[in-house]
């Protein structure tokens, strides 16, 4: 069973390759250092609430996606959208 760290550094780097950003474009869009980013993605580090936001906003989804929310969660779980 995947941590929820693990959840949330997966649903990043997935809304970002999604995008199709870099972690440079997605550090310049957000406001958030790539060190950051590179910290969630590869470290796992829970970031602040207000870094979430900014991120979420610049990926264009929801904090309740970030967070994998009740009904947000499919991609994690390809069969689940079936």
């Amino acid at each position: 069973m995947q941590s929820e760290t693990d959840k949330l550094t997966m649903r990043v780097k997935y809304w970002r390759t999604r995008r199709a950003m870099s972690i440079k474009q997605l550090a310049q869009i957000s406001h958030v250092s790539s060190g950051t980013i590179v910290n969630i993605e590869r470290r796992g580090t829970i970031p602040r609430g207000s870094v979430i936001v900014k991120l979420a906003r610049a990926l264009g989804v929801t904090v309740e996606e970030m967070w994998g929310k009740e009904g947000t969660d499919n991609f994690l779980h390809p069969t689940a959208a079936a």
